[in-house]
């Protein structure tokens, strides 16, 4: 019986570090702890170090691996980038909306940081209409509508960001395994040929191709 194909392993979660309280956050901790918090003027990543004052760690999805970080110089990359699971996808794209609230529509730009803190939110769409009625309070049909419309049209972009991604890193991947241009063929009639057979048989061609003499005067 023929195994299952194994599943590619998921990116490894992000986790920060307030600079103000030293509290160490998970990604989608971190706008609810700096709301509460009072000194978190930036994050740090505890894989990387790298420094994120105020929303700016929001682009910050991913970071180096465990073997990356343990192996250094003997780590060898993938070509292809780690693909996120729908629901990581999701809850970026629930995140990444927050922190660009000011340029939604205005019914529902007070509503997308309130929907980042809830942590979990469904990606299927009835399962999230009933998400925001019980968790956001939320009775409009149409505010809702425009909460989700909003928020999957941005997951499609984000789809289809990753899809870009994919495929660059697929081409770089068989240019990498093809090792430059195959070599010209050799002409038909000399494939398979010794070296001294193909140059007797190109030197028959010549003189069959050359023109005759002329007769003479």
């Amino acid at each position: 019986q023929r195994a299952p194909p194994r599943r590619a392993p998921a990116p490894p979660m992000v986790f920060f570090i307030c600079e103000g309280c030293n509290e160490t956050l998970a990604r989608r901790q971190v706008d609810r702890h700096a709301a509460s918090c009072g000194v978190c003027y930036a994050v740090v990543c505890v894989d990387c170090g790298v420094s994120f004052p105020e929303n700016t760690y929001v682009g910050h999805t991913q970071c180096i691996s465990e073997a990356e970080k343990y192996e250094k110089s003997l780590y060898k990359p993938r070509s292809k980038p780690a693909k996120r699971s729908p629901q990581d996808l999701w809850l970026d794209v629930v995140t990444s909306a927050a922190a660009s609230s000011a340029t939604a529509p205005a019914a529902i730009r007070s509503l997308l940081p309130q929907l980042a803190e809830l942590g979990n939110v469904p990606r299927q769409q009835k399962k999230f209409v009933n998400f925001v009625k019980n968790s956001l309070k939320l009775r409009s049909p149409g505010v809702i509508e425009q909460l989700w419309g909003h928020l999957d049209g941005l997951r499609t972009a984000a789809v289809e960001a990753d899809r870009v991604a994919a495929a660059g890193g697929e081409e770089k991947e068989a240019e990498g395994s093809s090792g430059g241009a195959a070599p010209a063929a050799a002409p038909a009639g000399e494939r398979g040929q010794p070296a001294g057979e193909a140059a007797r048989a190109g030197k028959k061609r010549a003189r069959e191709e050359a023109p005759a003499p002329a007769a003479a005067g």
